[in-house]
């Protein structure tokens, strides 16, 4: 299979445990980034490819993507912690399809009090202006998995917090 250019959702993908160990992990070493890329007024931490801990979660969001979409994946070794709070969002647009068939998007923690910050899906740029695909509200624990050739952002966030795990995957052909 090339490419996955639909979205697919898998459950209970990291535990609490796991997602308070890269919570701690994402405060000890988060650094504001006012723009990176597409994202914008984010705070982030990459991955730490030397911790055990997080080479097994990756390799259980690894697992989940593989089960969802039927694709043989390499493992990740691209994959960061993004905090969405007040004022944040994440401006569409398509992942670089050299580094990702497949992108993950893992939730780690979202507040009560989050209003804003929902993931949005469009064919393409013109479209997101009037026909955007936001998938239901994703659970702490949650993946959301799609193609690298899919439009999409984060809509502003108006109140609360949105700290996820994203991840990069290439198909093993």
């Amino acid at each position: 299979m090339k490419g996955y250019n639909h979205l697919g959702l898998a459950t209970d993908v990291l535990s609490q445990p796991a997602r308070t160990y890269l919570i701690d992990f994402f405060e000890e070493n988060k650094n504001v980034r006012e723009k990176d890329y597409n994202l914008l007024n984010t705070w982030q931490a990459l991955l730490d490819y030397s911790d055990h801990m997080q080479i097994e979660m990756m390799a259980r969001v690894q697992l989940a993507a593989e089960t969802t979409t039927r694709m043989k994946l390499l493992p990740c070794t691209s994959g960061k912690l993004v905090e969405y709070i007040k004022g944040s969002s994440a401006k569409g647009h398509l992942d670089d399809i050299r580094s990702s068939a497949l992108s993950v998007i893992t939730m780690i923690d979202l507040s009560k009090d989050l209003m804003g910050g929902e993931a949005y899906f469009a064919r393409d740029a013109a479209a997101a202006d009037y026909h955007k695909m936001i998938p239901g509200p994703l659970e702490n624990g949650e993946s959301l998995m799609y193609g690298g050739e899919m439009y999409h952002g984060v809509e502003e966030i108006f109140s609360g917090r949105r700290l996820v795990l994203i991840t990069w995957f290439l198909e093993d052909v």
